[in-house]
């Protein structure tokens, strides 16, 4: 019996043809979509863990020409960020109350989703407290310690 050539396709039996055109299950649970899915949320969750730099050195004051803001501006913006501040810091600790009564009701389920929503939650605040601290030391590109030490 000859073996077929590398550059000539395998040929599949009749029976093979045409129960694999009735019985295509990977096309049935739309396999292909699912490896593009799991590529995609592969990429975004390595990209989370990437550390991005800057793509322009410049100063406060050479930000503040450029996005043409005034100083008024950024009185509303430090004041704006301080209310959304006071706003997440207020969820964040009714969130907590509502913690401990889950806890003492046993629904650990529960708690754990109070848990990452007050994680989330503390994550935005953080993010008010230091761009109001870069408005206020009028300097960007400041770091977590930086803004560690200032509290």
């Amino acid at each position: 019996m000859a073996k077929p050539k590398a550059d000539q396709p395998k040929k599949r039996g009749f029976f093979r043809a045409v129960m694999s055109t009735f019985f295509d299950v990977p096309r049935w649970v739309n396999a292909r979509q699912y490896t593009e899915i799991n590529k995609t949320l592969y990429t975004k969750v390595k990209d989370s863990f990437r550390i991005s730099h800057a793509q322009r050195e410049e100063t406060f004051e050479a930000a503040m020409d450029r996005l043409q803001v005034t100083e008024q501006d950024l009185r509303e913006r430090v004041s704006a960020n301080q209310r959304a501040l006071t706003i997440m810091l207020v969820f964040i600790a009714l969130l907590c109350l509502y913690g401990f009564y889950l806890i003492f009701h046993g629904a650990v389920a529960g708690t754990l989703l109070v848990l990452a929503v007050v994680a989330l939650s503390a994550v935005r605040a953080f993010q008010y407290s230091f761009w109001n601290f870069q408005i206020r030391n009028r300097k960007l590109g400041c770091s977590f310690s930086d803004w560690w030490k200032k509290i």
